[in-house]
């Protein structure tokens, strides 16, 4: 009979001449195998301080997520609370996250960190002398460590390759192995070999292969990970994993058909899953979500069991300079081995190469996830107009000023889907004689905040809210619908106005959207965001879409057709409000790029801040308001702006165009 294998900590199991014999392990990817096997006892003040330094990375954000989720923020490290985490898995009787969410650069690893840690799992699951019998599995089942990518060349080469020849060439299992195959690596357990020799002791012989544990590559398909008893499985470079990039099947349903074979092995389940970003969709990026998800009252990781890092191609080689004045562990003076170089470093090479291609470098090296293929706006533009203006952050207003002009507008759209609004006023011009966009309220309504109406958009709430938190609270000189919000919403809020008879005159407007008007009103939205002359208050909903907004060619934005976000109804609320307000001054700036469209929305040239006339049409038609407003060209209103940064300049009376894209209600 056999004896339990003795299981060493993570580092004397990798460096140790008697186990991995890898001597050549960096400090700081001895940092990450130490966090993502608990073994907190190991950690030198070194590790508390790369810790540390990662955690500052994320943070806390001020608000929960648009689907009412709160997760820390960030773009580089760890989570914050990352050993708060360990203390948890401990309690529970883990070995090891059971899920590792590793977002790292080109060569900064990825695969190397989980060959190692999928050699330490495996000896985890050898150290029993029956495992089968350890796990309560059939005593002829094998159990499997799978490796999955998006073709079984690539698994095969890449992360299964790193795997088996760590395996291979580890003095600890040189017993145990039994066949290396070209796409298999089986390995003995201990109650295998028992058997084999009692077996041939009564003259037994055969060539099928007795042994308990195999580790093979698949390629990404559905039924890839069906049937076998996992305890370990990898993903590799899953964020790229889609049949848009040739794979049979999507990460998605690879990662929901084979996780459920590791439900055998309870706490003991193991997944890696190394890749750098891409595109913010698919299982990747919501695996990484959900590795930041923390309960909004408690702030308790909502997922503890899984353990994220995201860092560049040469974060996991800093410190090589100074590696062996550094202790492995905390009770061991041995330091980690003398390097000469790092594999990565961020040195002029790669200063070129982010030179030549920012955005490609922001993916592959920096480890940033690229919003969408083809974006349409530029992320950091969408961050600063969230940002600060003139030093403070915006906030969402509830009320207007008297003397203050807002234009509003509602995106309305199917039952089934969301309601779009954005509110917003200009100031003066700037030094430059361009007039910015603040945003004074985004709000969004989603199906789902009406059980009552079987989980549909209720017209009826809306234009209640439309009537006292819009009309009411900010009295905007113009209102407007796209096409697909109906007649007889704007005729029950012109009926509305006309009986409230507020201090200036409400128009109210359908706007009809054509392909070369969206086009435009996109571009001026784009001009002007990129020019600094957008300011808003934070708002999750309208900084994804914003953020997810596809240029899909042929002059088309629109949303994506998969992935955590699927509309733009916030967006385009806010696109038509800018066009509305300066579509006349970004027409002037683009020049030849606007020839031969009519620029049409323009506050300066036919918003009233006035009743109307004597004698005036007062049916609220938006032609006439204009035409109305240039009788009255000349005066000025000097008035301060809602939020208190700038004033907004009475119209100067330029004409309302015969082409108006907006139509009689």
């Amino acid at each position: 009979m056999g004896k339990p294998l003795d299981i060493p900590d993570i580092i004397t199991f990798i460096c140790h001449p008697q186990y991995l014999n890898r001597s050549d392990l960096y400090p700081r990817q001895g940092t990450i195998l130490k966090a993502m096997f608990l073994q907190d006892e190991l950690f030198t003040q070194y590790d508390y301080d790369v810790i540390g330094e990662w955690s500052e990375g994320f943070s806390m954000p001020e608000h929960p997520g648009s689907d009412g989720n709160m997760r820390y923020q960030g773009t580089w490290g760890c989570q914050p609370d990352l050993l708060e985490r360990i203390k948890i898995n401990k309690a529970d009787g883990r070995k090891w996250f059971r899920e590792n969410v590793m977002v790292i650069g080109r060569r900064g690893s990825k695969g190397y960190l989980g060959a190692l840690a999928g050699a330490y799992v495996l000896w985890n699951f050898l150290a029993p002398e029956d495992p089968q019998e350890e796990w309560a599995i059939d005593r002829d089942k094998r159990l499997a460590a799978i490796v999955f990518a998006g073709k079984l060349s690539q698994a095969r080469d890449e992360q299964w390759k790193d795997l088996t020849q760590v395996i291979l060439g580890a003095p600890c299992f040189s017993k145990f192995i039994s066949r290396p195959q070209a796409q298999k690596l089986t390995v003995y357990s201990q109650h295998d070999m028992i058997r084999t020799a009692e077996r041939e002791s009564r003259g037994i012989h055969s060539d099928v292969d007795m042994a308990s544990f195999e580790i093979f590559p698949k390629e990404s398909t559905v039924m890839g990970g069906r049937g076998p008893a996992s305890f370990m499985l990898f993903f590799d470079e899953m964020a790229w994993v889609d049949k848009s990039s040739g794979a049979s099947a999507s990460a998605e349903e690879v990662y929901r058909s084979s996780t459920p074979s590791l439900d055998q092995f309870d706490t003991a389940g193991f997944i890696y899953e190394g890749s750098s970003p891409w595109q913010m969709s698919g299982q990747y990026y919501q695996n990484w979500q959900n590795a930041l998800e923390v309960d909004r009252e408690t702030k308790v990781p909502i997922y503890p069991e899984m353990f994220m890092v995201q860092l560049t191609s040469w974060d996991p080689y800093k410190d090589w300079e100074k590696a062996h004045k550094i202790r492995m562990r905390r009770t061991n003076p041995m330091p980690f081995k003398q390097k000469k170089k790092a594999m990565q470093s961020y040195d002029a090479n790669l200063r070129k190469l982010e030179q030549a291609n920012p955005e490609t470098f922001a993916v592959e090296r920096r480890a940033r996830w690229a919003a969408a293929m083809n974006a349409y706006l530029n992320p950091n533009r969408i961050a600063d107009m969230f940002g600060e203006f003139q030093g403070e952050r915006l906030q969402q207003q509830q009320r207007g000023q008297f003397t203050t002009l807002y234009v509003a507008h509602g995106d309305p759209s199917n039952v089934g889907d969301n309601f779009g609004l954005a509110i917003a006023h200009t100031t003066d011009p700037d030094e430059n004689g361009f007039q910015h966009v603040i945003f004074d309220r985004l709000h969004f309504w989603r199906p789902g905040d009406f059980v009552d109406n079987d989980m549909q958009i209720d017209y009826i709430e809306i234009e209640k809210y439309f009537k006292v938190e819009v009309l009411d609270s900010f009295v905007p000189t113009l209102l407007t619908f796209d096409q697909f919000g109906g007649p007889m919403m704007i005729q029950h809020l012109k009926k509305y106005v006309a009986e409230k008879k507020y201090h200036r005159r409400i128009d109210i407007a359908e706007q009809t959207s054509t392909k070369p008007l969206n086009w435009k009103m996109a571009e001026a939205f784009k001009a002007a965001q990129n020019m600094h002359l957008l300011h808003a208050p934070w708002h999750e909903q309208a900084e994804l879409e914003l953020t997810f907004l596809q240029d899909q060619g042929n002059q088309r934005v629109d949303h994506p057709s998969s992935g955590p976000v699927q509309s733009k109804d916030v967006a385009d609320a806010m696109i038509n409000v800018v066009y509305n307000l300066i579509g006349e001054q970004m027409s002037a700036f683009l020049g030849a790029e606007f020839a031969g469209f009519s620029i049409t929305g323009a506050m300066q040239g036919g918003m009233r801040p006035f009743p109307a006339m004597d004698g005036e049409n007062s049916g609220n038609d938006v032609f006439d308001a204009f035409g109305a407003f240039n009788r009255a060209q000349g005066e000025r209103l000097s008035t301060q702006g809602m939020v208190g940064r700038g004033v907004n300049r009475n119209p100067s009376g330029q004409t309302w165009h015969p082409s108006s894209p907006f139509r009689r209600g």
